[in-house]
């Protein structure tokens, strides 16, 4: 997504990096919400892309899932689904 397409996402980024930190404020939020979605995406994607590198996004609790069910699927992989299976699931639940 260009930035340039729309410049008032970019003061918007400046106002908060200058700040130094996100401070939560209703009408900020209101102001996020009113623009529109390609604008919001692309104003995750600067916040995102804004991280520092090598950040812990990922939180200790997320990676210890994430080990759960794997050594759970080692334990038992007869309780997968095949691709197909998945994506039939997948198709059916947003045709619903």
């Amino acid at each position: 997504m260009n930035s340039a397409a729309f410049p008032h996402v970019t003061v918007m980024l400046h106002v908060i990096m200058a700040a130094g930190r996100i401070q939560v404020m209703s009408d900020f939020l209101e102001q996020i919400r009113q623009l529109s979605i390609p604008e919001q995406l692309l104003l995750v994607e600067k916040i995102w892309e804004g991280l520092p590198k090598g950040a812990a996004i990922i939180q200790d609790w997320h990676r210890d899932e994430g080990q759960r069910r794997l050594s759970e699927l080692e334990r038992d992989p007869a309780g997968t689904l095949s691709p197909d299976d998945m994506w039939k699931r997948v198709d059916d639940l947003v045709n619903e």
